[in-house]
């Protein structure tokens, strides 16, 4: 931060201080508070005590340089000769027999080329103050703003008049700008312009360089705020980077088990799988043989339904489908018959009745009814994996009455000479 700025809010501070009535109290609070900082961190308090000091006359220049608390002589040289590059390399040998730099160069003006006057103004300008003595410098001096370079100096403040006292100070341009050219000349970057008779004063002291032509004062902190600035950027890019690179690590301890997991619930899919068609290949046939009724339990049903004047010469049953042939005395009741069936239902006769001796010819056609699955063919959750014993030994079917064994055994097709239904029986 330049010496400007830190000059601008130590101004603002105490204008802010004298509204709120405190500005004693903020003068020993600033004080008290630059014994705690170190002093290789405080800024000189005025930069004459660093630069090497010329007082020019007509015909010398005189360096001066601050040892031991004093200004003193260090070096001298002549100005009156016509050879501007040798003036410029016995100068430059001068500053380096010095151990000073270019820029550790100042300019000392003797009393009679200034004017100085003790002003007293409204403690409201403060803020303000260098734009008053301006447009006031015709008021207060014999000269108009643009002939001179002025500087000033607060040396007292009434709180309870409501004053502020002013040491204003002027000088011709064209004497500093004759002093500054020659300096330019010879090499030198002027920091200052100060009186000879303030060297004594304690700084800070009055500066009548023009403002444009000061360089900007070099902060003693400026490496040390270039080195916050740069911890600053490298802590906001750990906090960007930190968090993605331990997510990062996090995801590839997990990869191992989110394979393994996959892997795992895989095999147990396929297993799934695999249970659930074994258990469909096993409960197949049996559902298709709960579903579908057994012959035996046709021929039961047939015989039942029949009356006694009535044989059965062909019997065919085709998938869901019973088709009988045969004679009897009445076949308008036959379909009524069928209808009271618990296994067989929609019958109908597939041809003509025929007349014969003693009866009618018929051909009649019923459907078989499926059985109502049970529960164990009803679920459709997985069941129970089936043993190897039970794969192997499908469970016997009932074993039918002596009346079924004797129709089982007898063939599905009846042959073709008449018999009647009393020695079917």
């Amino acid at each position: 931060m330049s010496a400007s700025k830190i000059e601008t809010y130590r101004k603002q501070l105490q204008s802010f201080a004298r509204k709120i009535g405190a500005d004693r109290f903020f003068l020993w609070w600033l004080k008290e508070l630059s014994t705690f900082v170190p002093a290789w961190m405080r800024a000189p308090e005025d930069q004459s005590d660093r630069t090497i000091l010329l007082e020019l006359d007509a015909s010398t220049v005189v360096l001066k340089q601050l040892r031991q608390g004093k200004w003193q002589e260090a070096a001298r040289m002549e100005c009156n000769g016509n050879d501007p590059a040798g003036q410029r390399s016995a100068f430059l040998a001068l500053l380096k027999k010095l151990d000073k730099r270019p820029d550790e160069v100042g300019i000392l003006l003797a009393k009679e080329h200034t004017l100085s006057k003790c002003l007293n103004l409204p403690l409201a300008v403060e803020e303000n103050l260098a734009q008053v003595l301006g447009f006031e410098m015709d008021r207060n001096t014999p000269f108009k703003s643009d002939q001179v370079y002025f500087d000033y100096r607060i040396t007292g403040r009434d709180m309870k008049l409501g004053q502020l006292e002013v040491q204003m100070v002027v000088a011709p341009r064209p004497v500093v700008d004759e002093m500054l050219a020659w300096a330019g000349r010879c090499g030198a970057s002027v920091q200052g312009v100060w009186l000879a008779d303030e060297l004594s004063m304690a700084p800070p002291r009055t500066n009548l360089l023009p403002l444009a032509s000061r360089a900007p004062e070099k902060s003693p902190l400026r490496h040390v705020n270039l080195a916050l600035a740069a911890l600053a950027g490298v802590l906001l890019i750990a906090a960007l980077i930190v968090p993605v690179w331990q997510k990062r690590e996090l995801i590839i301890r997990l990869m191992p088990l989110a394979d393994r997991a996959r892997q795992q619930a895989e095999a147990t899919e396929a297993l799934h799988r695999e249970l659930d068609r074994q258990v469909a290949e096993y409960n197949h046939l049996l559902e298709k043989k709960q579903v579908s009724p057994v012959m035996v339990a046709a021929l039961d049903e047939l015989t039942r339904l029949l009356p006694d004047d009535t044989w059965v010469q062909q019997l065919d049953i085709k998938g869901d489908e019973l088709q009988i042939q045969g004679e009897t005395a009445s076949s308008s009741q036959l379909v009524g018959l069928f209808e009271q069936s618990r296994i067989l239902r929609d019958a109908s006769f597939k041809s003509p009745l025929t007349k014969v001796q003693g009866g009618e010819r018929f051909q009649l056609a019923a459907g078989v009814k499926p059985l109502p699955p049970p529960d164990a063919v009803k679920a459709k959750s997985p069941q129970p994996p089936v043993s190897s014993a039970q794969t192997a030994v499908p469970p016997a079917p009932p074993s039918p009455p002596a009346s079924e064994s004797k129709a089982k055994a007898a063939p599905a097709t009846v042959p073709s000479p008449q018999t009647p239904m009393e020695q079917k029986r």
